[in-house]
């Protein structure tokens, strides 16, 4: 047997062709190309196609389910969602009510100014009358001792119990 001499072609970066000098003399293995291996090429095929065309039916059918379930689901939201003017109208109450706690509060503050005030003139009041006070008890006299000067001081008893003196 010869040595099977091989060229190396070198073409793009990726790409090498090795050709073998026994290639050449190698027979051809395939088989005759007729007509009915032509048609069972094809009819397997479209056999295929039409498996993978089942399979996307499938598919396509559970997808259609799942968008009926979301149709479902979406409808219930909307019969219980809040529409904007049920919104508008909730706010708008929820602002009159603001609005009038507002008002009591401003009420509420201007009377505790008044009161603030009357306060401080209260305050003003009680010091002069300490003023006047203070003023009065250094110039009043002590006051005149109302016990005649000849009699003597006795205590006072404690007053008796009146059951005690009943007899039983």
């Amino acid at each position: 047997m010869t040595k099977p001499t091989c060229i190396i072609a070198r073409g793009a970066p990726r790409l090498h062709m090795v050709y073998c000098h026994y290639m050449a003399n190698q027979k051809s293995r395939a088989k005759p190309v007729t007509l009915d291996t032509v048609l069972r090429a094809v009819e397997s095929g479209f056999a295929a196609a039409a498996e993978d065309i089942a399979d996307v039916k499938g598919d396509i059918a559970g997808i259609k389910d799942d968008i009926s379930e979301m149709k479902g689901d979406i409808a219930h939201i909307k019969k219980t969602m809040v529409t904007k003017e049920d919104l508008h109208h909730e706010l708008a109450s929820i602002h009159a009510e603001l609005k009038s706690i507002r008002g009591d509060l401003d009420d509420l503050i201007e009377k505790f100014e008044n009161v603030a005030g009357f306060r401080k003139e209260i305050d003003h009041a009680l010091e002069r009358i300490t003023a006047i006070e203070s003023i009065s008890a250094s110039t009043r006299k002590s006051p005149p001792d109302r016990r005649h000067p000849l009699r003597r001081h006795r205590p006072i008893r404690a007053r008796r119990n009146v059951n005690q003196n009943r007899p039983h």
